[in-house]
């Protein structure tokens, strides 16, 4: 069953002095960071991408899983996750109400969530750099952390805090379903994460360091950045939540990952100011902020 438990919240420093969200921030961001579906929407609304949905696994009421392959329609490898807890749907995340998807959740609190499956870091390492990420990012919560590296190098560290919380009233809830409604104090939307002037990434590391539990569905990549496909002109989709500049090391800048400005560059989208983002100076040099937040715990 599962019960809510106090627990101590640490704000999370995301790269500091690295992000940006006023107008007029750097035009040449190496990753531009958007909440590009509508509330409720738990796809991606770009063309040409790789979905791994987690849906064709038989995993019965949840199983840690080793080298999970992640197979196009196709039959081609896109890359693996080095290990996954996988669990059908619930309150807290599988698209649509429906199949499977995936959990962290850190063993050293008795694994909260996942119990003996539990995995605290859940590495997918993809077999060809990619331009654009994105997943259905479920039951947010102020532990959940995603960190993305090209050749060994680390492009950008992105948290609940600094992308979920922002978002609107009309993002809380689980949004479809049987649970409709359900959990409706966390955050549930579809994030985009769009590599810009070059900078592409092969690795993404989803961590959560208390075992509150790290949802997330509808896994998401394209090699092409954004402007690179037919019909995609101006804006990339949604409104622009963080920046951030990354090293030189995460630049590959081939033409077909969108290098140096122009095609695969994209345009500045409409930014909320900084009130509305709720990141302050105090987030980029490093506060720490306690608080209390409820959540769950499988036995």
């Amino acid at each position: 069953m599962k019960f809510f438990k106090t627990l101590p919240v640490i704000t999370a420093v995301m790269l500091a002095s690295n992000v940006y969200a006023e107008s007029g921030a750097s035009a040449d961001p190496a990753l531009v960071v958007t909440y590009a579906e509508a509330p409720g929407q738990q796809t991606s609304s770009l063309q040409g991408t790789q979905v791994e949905s987690f849906n064709s696994l038989n995993v019965g009421s949840g199983e840690k899983l080793t080298n999970l392959a992640w197979m196009s329609s196709t039959g081609t490898q896109i890359g693996s996750f080095d290990q996954a807890y996988i669990v059908p749907a619930n309150v807290y995340g599988g698209a649509g109400g429906t199949g499977n998807y995936q959990v962290e959740s850190n063993p050293a609190y008795g694994g909260a969530v996942g119990g003996r499956n539990a995995v605290e870091t859940s590495t997918l390492t993809l077999n060809s750099s990619a331009s654009y990420f994105g997943m259905w990012w479920s039951a947010g919560d102020s532990f959940n952390d995603l960190t993305f590296y090209n050749h060994g190098v680390q492009v950008g560290e992105f948290t609940t805090q600094s992308l979920m919380n922002p978002l609107p009233r009309s993002y809380y809830g689980n949004p479809s379903g049987p649970w409709k409604g359900g959990d409706s104090w966390e955050p549930f939307g579809f994030i985009n994460f769009y590599g810009v002037n070059g900078t592409t990434f092969d690795k993404v590391v989803l961590s959560d360091s208390a075992g509150t539990g790290f949802e997330a569905d509808n896994f998401t990549v394209r090699d092409q950045a954004w402007g690179n496909l037919p019909g995609e002109t101006g804006n990339a989709p949604g409104v622009q939540v963080a920046e951030i500049l990354t090293p030189a090391a995460a630049v590959d800048a081939p033409i077909a990952f969108g290098g140096g400005r122009g095609a695969g560059g994209i345009a500045s989208a409409p930014e909320l100011d900084a009130g509305c983002l709720g990141i302050s100076l105090g987030l980029l040099s490093g506060l720490l902020l306690l608080a209390s937040e409820r959540k769950r715990q499988s036995v």
